[in-house]
């Protein structure tokens, strides 16, 4: 798994077009996927801040991306989007580990302020992580 060298930059996988609008106004480094089976081969591949997907798409659905995500134990949160759904879609997201789930239509301020969340709470994650691991070595 790689990881690129970045300062405060968020390094995103999108499988959702909301992001493109966004990115030339946001320390963001997003690479895109064309759909849920393009995703889960990139998560093999790269070490991501967040992944933000949309809740149905071609191939893998962004449900099955994410617990394929907790299966194989990858550290990065999901934001998932979804033009409808009921409440128990979205509290079994969050069951599987998803960090937001977003109905649309979502405003900038929306996901800007979902995705500064996000990143910072792995952030702090990995903080707590490293400094475990300083006190036990």
């Amino acid at each position: 798994m790689t990881r690129r060298t970045r300062t405060s930059i968020a390094y995103i996988l999108a499988i959702s077009l909301a992001l493109v609008t966004l990115v030339p106004f946001l320390p963001l480094a997003v690479l895109t996927a064309r759909d849920g089976d393009g995703a889960a081969r990139w998560l093999g591949e790269e070490d991501f801040d967040l992944v933000l997907s949309d809740v149905r798409m071609p191939g893998l659905d962004g449900m099955a991306l994410q617990r394929r995500a907790m299966a194989d134990r990858l550290p990065q949160p999901a934001i998932l989007m979804r033009a409808f759904g009921s409440a128990e879609t979205a509290v079994d997201a969050l069951r599987n580990g998803v960090f937001s789930i977003l109905t649309y239509p979502v405003t900038d301020g929306q996901l800007v302020n979902e995705i500064t969340r996000a990143c910072a709470r792995k952030r702090h994650g990995e903080a707590r992580l490293k400094a475990t691991e300083r006190r036990t070595s």
